[in-house]
């Protein structure tokens, strides 16, 4: 019997040996996955973190540059105003202009004084 006893109590020890060694690899393999997991979610947070530096970054140079923007717009816009305001024009075959003489500009200046503030 304390044969049977001693192998009972080596394979106790080798199943608890294999046990730990199973243990340690699953820790070891968790370990693994969440430093992988902490990693990656680190990485997605700066990138995020540095996509929203530049978005404000773009806002605020809009913000500053926003009027010299608009101004330049519009005045790089202005020929193709004119040139639409411009267009019916071009199909009046003929005009008669009729002056009382009052205000700043009589006859045909008033109608160019008029173009001009309609464009303005």
């Amino acid at each position: 019997m304390k044969q049977a006893e001693i192998e009972r109590q080596r394979i106790e020890t080798l199943a608890n040996a294999e046990r730990q060694r199973l243990i340690a690899e699953a820790e070891g393999k968790a370990s693994s996955i969440r430093a992988q997991g902490e990693a990656e979610a680190e990485i997605i947070f700066k990138k995020g973190e540095a996509e929203a530096k530049a978005m404000n970054v773009k806002a605020e140079a809009y913000q500053k540059h926003n009027r010299a923007a608009v101004v330049d717009k519009l005045i790089s816009g202005l020929p193709d105003v004119i040139r639409a305001m411009a267009a019916p024009l071009a199909n009046v075959d003929k005009i008669t202009v009729v002056s009382t003489g009052d205000g700043d500009a009589t006859g045909l200046s008033k109608v160019t004084g008029d173009m001009t503030k309609v464009a303005a």
